[in-house]
């Protein structure tokens, strides 16, 4: 039998965002106890443990852990009570922000709550989440963008049964905010280095592996990202391009530059009066879908192995996504637009896969993301 203290009542309160959802009438009125074995129950399923033993109490001041010992190893729950540490950096940095009037009202604070924190084979780190996500939903990965980038990784060869394993989100701010409120967030400069600390430390958490040496893969997904890395480590990354860069440990981190999940949206949809916006908008989300698919390959492929040649594994997952129209083709049709496309659009995105280059080339493609309405990303993830 397993009783482990994992925290004060007053800390763990703050660090599981209780109550959830509950103003004068709650949505879903859990206690204490129920909302943190919710969430940590998340967690020890998607890294492949049993749950069934699992209790959460509250004994005075305490909240204490309680299991038959054959859930999850010791290592395991020394790991979860690291990662609340450095939830409690992440808390405090908060309360900072908003002791300086740098704190919206319509914030939570919100941890990487319930995903695979112990076993998961890749980080995709992404800038932050949205409010949904704990007001509504109380699952990290229950979104339409991560089910649309959860759909990319099995058509690349993750297994189903590791999928989550591949989906483990490392945002750079605990900041919980209305969807459409990342140009919000950038004006008010919280990716400026206020929550640095917190940040790294949960990076340093996730990309370990059985090598001090190697770390697990990242997928920059998102400008916000990529100029996250650069100022922090040098590393300028576009999207389809590779990097690796080393923490403070020598620990090296292989990564790549990706399109946010939910950018493909507005791209299919930005050509609005021309004449011919249809096939404009075709084609944009096209290249958008090629490129996360080539990025999906390279995670998952990196993910299996994360000593293996980033340049290397990108130049394979680019050959092998060159010349496939009709897959891209229906993946644009039912991920962007719902609906089965005309002849002429097929036919038209099998010429797209035959060219060299497209109308939209990759320059086009940053200054787009670059200014893109972030409220038009109908981003729901």
């Amino acid at each position: 039998m397993i009783r482990e203290k994992i925290g004060t009542k007053e800390n763990i309160v703050n660090l599981f965002s209780h109550p959830n959802n509950c103003s004068n009438v709650c949505y879903l009125p859990w206690t204490l106890e129920q909302t943190v074995k919710h969430y940590i129950s998340q967690s020890i399923q998607r890294d492949g443990y049993n749950t069934t033993s699992l209790t959460i109490t509250v004994s005075g001041n305490d909240v204490f852990l309680e299991s038959d010992g054959e859930t999850f190893s010791g290592e395991y729950l020394k790991n979860l009570i690291k990662f609340l540490e450095i939830g409690l950096l992440g808390f405090d940095l908060s309360i900072k922000r908003n002791n300086v009037k740098k704190w919206k009202a319509n914030w939570r604070f919100l941890l990487p709550l319930g995903i695979s924190i112990f076993n998961h084979k890749t980080i995709e780190m992404m800038d932050f989440p949205p409010v949904s996500l704990v007001l509504e939903k109380q699952d990290y990965l229950n979104s339409k963008t991560s089910d649309r980038w959860s759909e990319l990784l099995l058509l690349n060869g993750a297994d189903k049964i590791d999928l989550e394993k591949f989906e483990s989100i490392l945002d750079i701010v605990p900041i919980a905010a209305p969807a459409g409120d990342g140009a919000i967030l950038d004006q008010e400069g919280v990716y400026n280095g206020d929550f640095d600390g917190y940040t790294l430390s949960l990076l340093d958490f996730f990309s370990k592996t059985s090598d001090p040496l190697i770390g697990k893969p990242l997928v920059a997904f998102g400008a916000p990202i990529r100029q996250w890395l650069k100022r922090k480590y040098g590393l300028s990354l576009n999207v389809l391009t590779v990097g690796t860069f080393k923490l403070d440990n020598n620990r090296t981190i292989s990564t790549i530059g990706s399109n946010h999940p939910a950018f493909i949206f507005y791209a299919g949809h930005k050509f609005i009066c021309e004449p011919d916006k249809d096939k404009l908008n075709f084609e944009l989300a096209f290249k958008v879908m090629q490129q996360d698919l080539i990025v999906a390959q390279w995670q998952v492929e990196m993910g299996s192995k994360p000593a293996s040649d980033p340049k290397a594994v990108l130049a394979k997952c680019k050959t092998n996504w060159a010349n496939r129209p009709s897959e891209i083709e229906d993946l644009v049709n039912r991920q962007v637009y719902g609906k089965t496309i005309t002849r002429e659009l097929q036919e038209y995105a099998r010429s797209l896969a035959t060219e060299t280059d497209f109308k939209f080339n990759e320059k086009f493609l940053q200054e787009i993301e670059k200014n893109a309405p972030l409220e038009l990303l109908k981003r729901d993830w």
